[in-house]
Parts: C-alpha cells; sequence; structure tokens
C-alpha cells in the first residue's frame, strides 16, 4: 500500500474536513496501484484487503453524518503529535485528533480549553463517545480544560486517530 501504516489516519482526516475526499481506484480494497486514465484493467492482480474495505466502509458511514458535512470546523493547534480538528453542528462537537505518523501505540493525553473547541465554559460535555466503536469515553474537566486521559480510545489501534463526539 502506498501510505503504509499511515493510510488509516490520513484518510480520517480527509474524510472528516470539509471538502471532498480524494480517493483513487482500488484505495478501499487497499490496491496500490494507480490505474491512468488511458487503462482500464490493472496489470497487477490484487486480492482485495476486506479488513481496509470494512474501515472504510465504517468511515464513510461516519462522514455522511450532517456534523461532518455541514458542521463547523474549528483548525486546533497540533499537541502531543496530534493534529486536533474540532466540528460543531448545533449543540453536537466532534473532536478529532489524528496521528498522521501512526507510531503512536495509544492515543495521548490531550488537554484543551473549552473555547478551542466552540463551547463556553459554562457548557458541559453530555454522553461523551468513541464515534468509531460506538463506546461511551471519560472526558475530564481541569479548569477551564477539556482534558482526554492517554489509552482512552480503544479504538486506536485500528485507526490511530480518535473520533471524539459530544453534547453541549
Amino acid at each position: 500500500m502506498r501510505f503504509g501504516r499511515r493510510a488509516r489516519p490520513s484518510a480520517v482526516l480527509s474524510y472528516l474536513i470539509p471538502g471532498v475526499p480524494f480517493v483513487h481506484d482500488g484505495q478501499m480494497e487497499g490496491f496500490d496501484e494507480k490505474l491512468p486514465v488511458q487503462r482500464v484493467r490493472p496489470v497487477k492482480d490484487q486480492k482485495p484487503d476486506l479488513e481496509l474495505r470494512a474501515f472504510y466502509e465504517r468511515l464513510l458511514s461516519i462522514a455522511k453524518d450532517p456534523l461532518y458535512r455541514a458542521g463547523g470546523t474549528l483548525t486546533l493547534w497540533p499537541q502531543s503529535g496530534l493534529v486536533l480538528i474540532a466540528r460543531r453542528l448545533k449543540n453536537r462537537v466532534a473532536m478529532i485528533g489524528v496521528d498522521l505518523t501512526a507510531s503512536m501505540p495509544t492515543n495521548p493525553e490531550v488537554a484543551l480549553p473549552f473555547d478551542m473547541i466552540g463551547a463556553s465554559f459554562g457548557e458541559w460535555i453530555k454522553n461523551p463517545m468513541d464515534r468509531w466503536n460506538k463506546q461511551p469515553v471519560y472526558v475530564g474537566r481541569v479548569g477551564h480544560d477539556l482534558r482526554i486521559r492517554q489509552a482512552e480510545f480503544k479504538s486506536w489501534s485500528q485507526t490511530h486517530s480518535f473520533i471524539l463526539e459530544f453534547n453541549v
């Protein structure tokens, strides 16, 4: 695969930010041969990667959510080696953290001021959830910061990213 272990976190980032993600023919099956427009059939015979296909199907189902298609976007500062993005649509917020090197074994601890994620200090986070596996996650408050503990996201090993969704 052209991007190797970086393919999944790169896909999470590009699919969940505004715009149309670029996908080459065969990418979702794990094929690494990019077909030029002049060629109809690949030169190499490759078997589809069913695990990677399931990853893209899940990512596409998340990306179709109005929060990611119509929500506002806040680019947050990099922290602990992550690229951080927040999306907000009405009272729904998503915080996306991506390790583009795909080298961290677990998600690092993250602490961000509430106003950085589009929430005010008076708003409390309700129903924090790991969107990838739809499991609740613990999100703490320390002073004026939202805090995510290290190794909180069980889906990290599959994606090298986290998608935290909550209501305010």
